[in-house]
């Protein structure tokens, strides 16, 4: 979901074929005339009235129905009622003045988890799946389960001094100081709160990175953590696939057009952008092809298989939920320069910073926890020449696995229809191992 602001000409393209008068109108609405009697929980979208998409006969004409599912609406605290388990909301005060938000599932005190989100995601992303998801999985197997946010997001927007929506500098960091101050101190909070020495940990996509720069800065944390679970580390990512790699590549212009115009805050929660996108992806077939297809595939890999058009409208009811420009920019830094490092802030910043005109490489030679590494065929993020890379400069690698299905993308970790089947036998696996 990193770049799914590039939604915007798909969805001209979509209107100007969908608008009455094209010779194309009257072919797409016949063929999803169908689709809108399966709606369940229904609004109606003047927006999309407009365009007649996939329409319905009332008395003034053609309107539009939208499936919108309860779970769509629900907080991760509805979530996790919903499916059985009362949810705690705690609050993590780090070093340098951040507050962030943990969502704690309460089981077996002895068997602690902590699950860390990817860029612009939060913790709603490891139980929008229901049933099916990886937190109510552990919880319904005993786990003590806890869910992090990184600090920015929409759980996360909190400081002790500074104003998110006033003060600049609240934006001044990147997934460096989530490992230097904020996960540190959540694995101590979590120990503190269940009396235990360690606890088991799970990341996908950029949550890997902060286990890993934190154990590389502060290599006493390795023995806090019983096993670390890595889904589709994006540690390094110098061989991200197009049109990915375009984006990239230009990151430096990008961050630079952001940091002119003072945009600090990317991709936040409850954005016009993000209203827009719930109102038109959900649309049936044209919805579905413009926004997963077109977009989320073309970034991610390719599966209708795992990512089904009723799960979609949930999927944009929780995501994005918001990061800082700087986080942005260090992760492009590692797509760019092929390269595990501190934030480059520029040679002359950098000599200040450093002492040096390039930044540090985080030591993973320091990172002794013990590790096992998830990657799918598919992965077009997080390809597997670059976890290959990743598995071969650590010490302590206990399972390396490329997941079965030939489809199987960096989304699939965490929103796969299908992750109960082909990934959480082995999270389970390991848990009960270590």
């Amino acid at each position: 979901m990193i770049f799914i602001s590039k939604t915007i000409p798909y969805i001209y393209a979509l209107l100007y074929l969908n608008r009455e008068g094209n010779p194309f109108h009257s072919t797409l609405r016949d063929r999803f005339w169908n689709q809108s009697q399966e709606a369940s929980a229904l609004e109606v979208n003047d927006f999309a009235v407009t365009y007649s998409l996939i329409p319905f006969r009332a008395s003034t004409g053609f309107v539009v129905k939208i499936n919108v599912p309860v779970d769509a609406k629900l907080d991760f605290k509805g979530l996790a009622a919903k499916y059985g388990h009362p949810c705690e909301e705690h609050y993590v005060e780090s070093e340098d003045g951040y507050v962030t938000k943990l969502f704690h599932l309460p089981g077996d005190r002895k068997r602690p988890v902590l699950m860390m989100h990817g860029i612009f995601d939060s913790a709603d992303t490891f139980i929008i799946r229901g049933k099916r998801s990886m937190a109510i999985s552990l919880a319904n197997a005993g786990y003590d389960v806890w869910l992090a946010n990184m600090r920015g997001n929409k759980h996360s927007r909190r400081h002790v001094t500074l104003n998110p929506d006033k003060d600049p500098e609240f934006w001044n960091f990147s997934y460096h100081e989530m490992a230097l101050y904020d996960l540190p101190a959540t694995i101590d909070y979590i120990l503190g709160h269940t009396g235990q020495t360690r606890i088991y940990g799970i990341g996908h996509s950029q949550g890997n990175n902060i286990f890993f720069a934190m154990t590389a800065m502060l290599p006493q944390y390795n023995k806090k953590i019983k096993v670390f679970i890595s889904l589709a580390p994006a540690v390094y990512i110098g061989n991200i696939e197009m049109p990915t790699k375009i984006l990239v590549l230009l990151s430096p212009l990008v961050n630079y057009l952001f940091e002119g115009v003072g945009n600090e805050e990317i991709l936040p929660d409850g954005t016009i952008l993000q209203r827009l996108l719930q109102k038109v992806c959900p649309l049936g077939l044209p919805g579905y092809v413009l926004c997963v297809e077109l977009i989320l595939f073309q970034l991610a890999g390719y599966n209708t298989a795992e990512l089904e058009r009723e799960f979609l409208p949930i999927a944009l009811g929780h995501t994005p939920s918001g990061s800082s420009r700087k986080n942005l920019n260090h992760l492009a830094q590692s797509g760019k320069y092929k390269r595990f490092a501190y934030y480059d802030a520029g040679a002359e910043e950098n000599i200040r910073l450093y002492g040096r005109k390039e930044p540090p490489l985080y030591d993973l030679s320091a990172v002794t926890m013990k590790v096992a590494i998830f990657t799918g065929n598919n992965d077009k993020l997080v390809v597997m020449k670059d976890t290959a890379r990743l598995r071969d400069q650590l010490t302590n690698v206990v399972e390396y696995r490329v997941l079965k299905p030939r489809k199987w993308n960096h989304v699939d970790f965490v929103w796969g229809r299908n992750a109960d089947i082909y990934l959480f036998p082995y999270i389970h696996q390991l848990l009960r191992k270590y």
